[in-house]
């Protein structure tokens, strides 16, 4: 409904005061006018492992990986450590900040 009337009065109002009388956002109809827009989205990369930037913050050789948990560099928890090395692609998911 509002769609047919907005076509009526846009030509003789202008697109401006056709969103007032109609209700319609401003943005609205410059977006149906505009039409679809055809975007490519392009794959986010992958953020980086949390246990490789630890080790490679420590100031020597890794003796265990929970040692690498104490590392200021490293934001899990123990236990989310071990779910990682257990199941990378699920702990992905529970991972802080993803």
């Amino acid at each position: 409904m509002i769609d047919e009337c907005f076509e009526v009065v846009d030509p003789l109002l202008g697109t401006a005061m056709a969103c007032v009388a109609t209700g319609r956002a401003r943005a609205t109809a410059y977006r149906r006018r505009r039409g679809p827009q055809a975007t490519v989205r392009r794959p986010r990369p992958s953020p980086p492992n949390k246990l490789t930037e630890a080790a490679l913050c420590m100031s020597g050789p890794v003796a265990s990986v929970p040692a690498l948990s104490l590392e200021p560099e490293f934001t899990r928890s123990h236990g989310s450590l071990y779910k990682a090395l257990v199941d990378p692609k699920g702990a992905r998911s529970s991972a802080p900040g993803a």
